[in-house]
């Protein structure tokens, strides 16, 4: 059970950050379910097909998130007029 737990949170946590770079903005900006996935792809890829390939994968998504979160921390925190569509 617990190495299912494991890959349930290499999708999970993606998603949770994609959330909060989205409510920090004023429109959606990331796709919580693309950054899950391509997350878990990287990892997919590690396990079964090439590391090095899967790592440049994980490099890529990983920067590609820490700019949205650094933008999203820069901001101030805004208050949504309803629910945001991607969450």
């Amino acid at each position: 059970m617990i190495p299912i737990y494991g890959l349930y949170w290499v999708y999970k946590w993606p998603r949770e950050l994609t959330r909060f770079v989205n409510s920090r903005f004023h429109a959606p900006l990331m796709r919580p379910e693309r950054t899950g996935l391509a997350v878990f792809l990287a990892f997919m890829v590690f396990l079964l097909l090439d590391r090095g390939f899967a790592m440049i994968l994980l490099f890529w998504v990983a920067s590609h998130r820490s700019r949205w979160l650094r933008l999203a921390l820069e901001m101030r925190p805004t208050q949504p007029q309803g629910p945001l569509p991607f969450s």
